[in-house]
């Protein structure tokens, strides 16, 4: 829950909102977008400002430091309580993945419940030991610029039925 809260849900919601502001000017009737050069800039510029502001809240805004911290901070914590304190639980870094790396003495039946037990943990996708070959997930980078571009599409989608709601009240009245 925590990756929703800190990471996806602030990217999603703003680039809605980017989309909409987008959509409005791009459907609208306002003077904004007469030609077909200026919409395509519209649109353009929106994705790119999207792209841009989900590049930095991952990054210099710190959304995957908050994710990070806590998790491994949830994670030590599991280690302690099962009495496995010498087991190092982090994240896959250089990019960032959900992916729990573990590291530390254990034997076979503690790695097989470290791992499983770690792979519950809320926000993680995958756990494994340091030489295991694994599946290759999306770094957290990539997943918050395919949601921001989903959230870039809802918006624009919005606004298009709004624009529509409004034509259409407007032929009523003629």
């Amino acid at each position: 829950m925590e990756l929703l809260w800190t990471v996806f849900w602030p990217m999603a919601v703003g680039a809605a909102a980017i989309g909409a502001v987008a959509g409005v000017l791009f459907f609208g009737r306002h003077g904004v977008a007469p030609t077909r050069k200026r919409k395509q800039a519209i649109i353009a510029g929106g994705f790119v400002a999207t792209l841009a502001i989900a590049l930095l809240s991952s990054g210099p805004f710190g959304g995957a430091d908050r994710f990070t911290g806590s998790d491994e901070r949830r994670a030590r914590d599991t280690m302690v309580h099962y009495e496995v304190g010498q087991v190092r639980a982090r994240y896959q870094r250089s990019p960032l993945r959900r992916r729990f790396i573990l590291a530390g003495p254990a034997d076979e039946f503690q790695r097989t419940e470290l791992v499983r037990i770690m792979e519950e943990l809320p926000g993680v996708s995958e756990a494994r030991w340091n030489r295991k070959p694994a599946f290759f997930p999306l770094p957290l980078v990539v997943e918050v610029c395919l949601l921001a571009i989903v959230g870039y599409l809802v918006g624009l989608i919005l606004a298009y039925i709004v624009e529509l709601r409004r034509r259409s009240h407007r032929y009523d009245r003629i």
